[in-house]
């Protein structure tokens, strides 16, 4: 685009779409000494960094919406005959497995529901000096018919591996990692950065100028799980990933009924060699970055933008960029804060 160039169709006349800066371009004199060039030049974009789509993501168990305390009515209720627990592992290997990734539980779930609709696209481009929020940015949603609007809906169903994670663990992560923690114990940390995720700008959120530090770990803990388990039973477009906030809980969900293909890929070998495996690649995923980041990034635990839906509409209500809020470094000093 920098040798580019737009030409008249009437006379001919073409000019290069290279311009200098009006503000800091200093020509030369008369007779063509010093001067400092300040060249303006196009900059590559794409639609993704322009917009976005408006979309709502749940999960179900039957008509029930998805809890902690649902899911392990469910595991404990539902026949599967895939059905795995983490207390079928040897004591010794199911303590070193739960103390190294702080988990209190590990278990499997017969028929998570998911619904994903799309409604509309939305301007990520932050409203700079005006009144409007950035809820109020530009919006189109799909037209129907009689002044109503169109929504488009995907109702898959599958298993899940739910990750009841050590809440006081994540507590004192995080109180280890910030100068002063105004909450209590982790129902109250959780209560407050939701209260916050509810509220802050869109712009804050992208340039990393928050003070949520919960969010970020859990966020990280989920992408090298869903990553981790994407490349070991090698299919991308299949898994899903939540974050449960209140309840400090992951949860890993099929897109679609596989049988045998999905995630019970990771469970059906009794001595637990393939789970241990694609857990240690996971906290691999937190322990290095190619590009030496601190928080995360596509070299190591970004992923596809629509993969990216980490949060249940009950407890996070707007949209939050995909790959926002993260923190490779403090969900590793999670991992081993055994």
């Amino acid at each position: 685009m920098a040798t580019a160039s737009f030409q008249c169709s009437s006379c001919g006349d073409s000019r290069r779409i290279t311009r200098y800066c009006p503000e800091c371009h200093i020509p030369s004199d008369e007779d063509g000494n010093g001067g400092v060039p300040s060249v303006m030049k196009p900059t590559p974009a794409d639609a993704s960094s322009i917009v976005s789509p408006m979309v709502k993501s749940a999960l179900y168990l039957q008509d029930r919406e998805i809890s902690l305390a649902a899911l392990e009515d469910s595991h404990k209720t539902t026949h599967d005959p895939y059905q795995w627990e983490v207390g079928r592992l040897d004591e010794s290997d199911r303590d070193v497995l739960l103390e190294f990734w702080g988990l209190r539980d590990l278990y499997t779930v017969r028929d998570v529901t998911s619904l994903t609709a799309v409604y509309g696209y939305q301007t990520r481009v932050s409203a700079q000096g005006t009144d409007l929020s950035d809820s109020e940015r530009l919006t189109r949603t799909f037209d129907h018919r009689d002044n109503m609007k169109r929504a488009y809906v995907a109702r898959t169903n599958g298993r899940g591996l739910v990750f009841d994670v050590d809440t006081d663990r994540l507590y004192a992560t995080v109180e280890n990692a910030v100068s002063e923690l105004d909450a209590a114990n982790y129902d109250q940390l959780a209560a407050q950065e939701l209260a916050v995720l509810d509220g802050i700008p869109v712009k804050e959120l992208v340039d990393d100028e928050h003070d949520l530090v919960l969010t970020p770990l859990l966020h990280a803990l989920e992408h090298a799980l869903y990553q981790a388990a994407s490349q070991e039973i090698g299919m991308d477009n299949v898994l899903g990933s939540k974050l449960l906030i209140e309840d400090g809980a992951i949860v890993l969900y099929e897109r679609e009924n596989v049988g045998s293909g999905g995630l019970a890929q990771l469970t059906l070998d009794e001595q637990g060699s393939v789970l241990k495996k694609f857990l240690r690649n996971a906290a691999e995923q937190l322990a290095h970055c190619g590009q030496f980041c601190s928080k995360g990034c596509p070299s190591c635990l970004y992923v596809d933008d629509f993969h990216c839906r980490p949060y249940l509409p009950s407890e996070v209500n707007r949209w939050v960029p995909p790959n926002a809020l993260l923190n490779r470094e403090i969900a590793d000093e999670f991992i081993h804060a055994h």
